[in-house]
């Protein structure tokens, strides 16, 4: 059976529709087939009087919202959505907290929070372009706040961009010290050293208290040469806390780079006074002692400075030279061979073990490790020339000369190996042969005084007494205060007996700059002997042979001394003893004797 309500008529639906319902109730009675052809007629009727009306379902209208409970409601999703991206994030999800924090931000693109937590997340996956377009927002950056400048800044800086980094900091009307700092690293990293203080010193002012900050200032204005600006700082911090020994050990480091040793002195005795162990004022205390040359006070600091390093390397090589310079061959050899296996392909301490070696008088062993040097390190000049020396001391000239050769040949602009080519030619006597190996090596080091030396010697041996005294002039000229080309010109005007009165000043100053070196005590009694003051003579040869014992040389000088201070019979003693020891020139001190009142017997 049908009932009245299977196609109930909506509200509102037409005039049509409501008649049809009242006409449907009232014919209940008729059959099925007869109201299907009654109403296939009435809708043809309607279809072709008035058009066929469809059938729909007509909701009712939503009511109409205005925009602050839309916003309201905006803002409850955005919320909803940055909770789950907390929960996301707390859980490690990072995509998924992304996901939120972005559908969050789509819901709250006013808030600077999400839109800097986004930043972060592009920045952390390092999506600098989608940071920066974020930031930015399709505006020009001039019309940013300070604040996003800044962000910008950084975002620049991720990029590599230092330019557009430093173009967006300069456009910040009040830079923050973050703003300050990073201007400066960019000045930094451009090695424009000059406004990176600027913008360092201008941060240090807005934050005094960072004192590892002002610490680094100081260095790099040390570095730049600025040294009274880094004074200035390093006293002004030190006023303001006095517990911190690396200010006070940067301020003796200061004075040490400005010449005034007895402050950095002081100022190094200080930082050890709160800190035994600050390792800047015991390395500058140490250096302090290596300048002077005083291994003794400098080996214990580097013992410190060496078991403060756990890696031990850094000051054990030091420490083992000092211990060699020491002749403390022992120790130096046992900590030498502590670092190796740390450091095995080290060429310096390969050096080190065969200058050890060689001062046992192993020169097997010594070789070794002075090829193992070149093996390691090619351009190794110390270690090629060590190696010739070790034929030098055995007068191996020989083999002296193949080993000079030998490296010539694979490293043939070396200075260095042409001078001790032109040397092993004076050995030989084969003078052109040297000064062309000398002129070789001038041509490739022309500011070295060593060479011109060798030049001068050259000229000297081969009695070209004027083009020596000129080389030996131009290697002052490079080197005023050599005591070894003073005393060698000296000496030599003395034996021409010319110049004696530069002579004299030249051998003064040699043995002032050295007043322990016989051979330049006696080269200056020499001098005092030809200009006659006899008294400071004596007493200056045997100051020298308080150094040298087995010269000929300094032992006919004495005779000579004595001779004309009218004492004999010493004289002839120092003859002898010159005899002794078989001199080139034994003819002429066998004739001294025998001038001798009374004449003295050859032994």
């Amino acid at each position: 059976m049908l009932t009245t309500n299977r196609y109930p008529a909506p509200e509102n639906s037409g005039t049509f529709f409501v008649n049809y319902k009242k006409w449907h109730t009232s014919i209940s009675s008729q059959s099925y087939l007869r109201r299907r052809r009654v109403f296939g007629i009435i809708l043809f009727m309607v279809s072709v009087l008035g058009g066929c009306v469809p059938y729909k379902t007509i909701r009712p209208p939503l009511p109409k919202q205005d925009p602050q409970t839309l916003e309201f409601i905006r803002g409850i999703r955005a919320d909803q959505f940055f909770l789950a991206a907390r929960a996301a994030e707390n859980a490690h999800d990072i995509k998924r907290a992304e996901d939120y924090y972005r559908r969050a931000y789509d819901l709250n693109s006013s808030s600077k929070v999400l839109r800097d937590i986004l930043i972060r997340l592009y920045l952390n996956s390092n999506r600098t372009t989608q940071a920066l377009l974020l930031i930015k927002n399709d505006k020009p950056l001039a019309s940013l706040t300070d604040a996003d400048k800044s962000i910008a800044a950084k975002i620049y800086i991720r990029m590599g961009d230092h330019e557009s980094a430093l173009t967006a900091l300069q456009s910040i009307q009040k830079k923050s010290p973050d703003d300050i700092f990073t201007t400066g690293l960019i000045y930094e990293s451009k090695n424009n050293f000059e406004k990176a203080i600027t913008e360092y010193l201008a941060y240090s002012a807005a934050k005094p208290d960072n004192i590892a900050f002002a610490l680094r200032l100081g260095q790099l204005l040390r570095n730049n040469n600025r040294f009274n600006a880094a004074e200035s700082l390093y006293i002004d911090l030190w006023s303001r806390t006095q517990d911190n020994a690396d200010i006070m050990a940067a301020l003796g480091s200061v004075y040490l780079s400005k010449g005034d040793t007895a402050a950095a002195k002081t100022s190094y005795a200080t930082a050890l006074l709160v800190d035994s162990l600050n390792t800047e004022a015991l390395r500058g205390t140490a250096l302090f002692a290596l300048s002077r040359h005083e291994y003794a006070t400098a080996i214990p600091l580097y013992e410190k400075l060496m078991s403060i390093d756990t890696n031990g390397l850094t000051y054990g090589k030091t420490l083992a030279l000092l211990y060699y310079y020491i002749n403390n061959y022992a120790l130096a050899a046992d900590l030498i061979d502590k670092l190796l296996p740390q450091a095995i392909e080290d060429p310096d301490l390969h050096m080190y073990r065969g200058m050890i070696a060689s001062a046992h008088g192993n020169k097997m062993l010594a070789a070794l490790e002075y090829e193992k040097v070149i093996a390691l390190d090619p351009q190794s000049t110390e270690a090629k020339k060590n190696l010739i020396r070790l034929s030098l001391r055995d007068k191996n000239y020989e083999e002296a000369s193949r080993l000079t050769n030998r490296f010539l040949a694979s490293d043939s602009l070396n200075a260095e190996l042409w001078q001790i080519q032109g040397s092993l030619y004076n050995v030989r006597k084969e003078y052109p042969a040297a000064l062309k190996a000398l002129q070789k090596a001038l041509s490739l080091d022309s500011v070295s005084s060593e060479i011109f030396f060798d030049i001068g010697s050259t000229f000297e041996r081969s009695g070209d007494i004027r083009n020596a005294s000129l080389s030996f002039k131009k290697a002052l000229a490079i080197s005023p205060d050599e005591p070894s080309i003073l005393n060698y010109l000296g000496y030599m005007w003395a034996e021409q007996d010319t110049c004696l009165d530069s002579a004299r000043i030249l051998l003064k100053r040699a043995v002032d700059l050295d007043s322990t070196n016989g051979a330049f005590l006696d080269s200056y009694a020499w001098i005092l002997f030809k200009k006659g003051d006899l008294p400071l003579a004596l007493a200056t040869i045997k100051k020298a042979l308080q150094d040298i014992h087995d010269d000929p040389i300094v032992y006919e000088h004495l005779g000579d001394i004595l001779a004309k201070s009218g004492k004999h019979s010493e004289a002839c003693a120092a003859y002898k003893k010159s005899l002794s020891m078989k001199p080139e020139h034994a003819d002429k001190l066998v004739l001294k004797l025998k001038q001798l009142t009374p004449p003295c017997t050859t032994p």
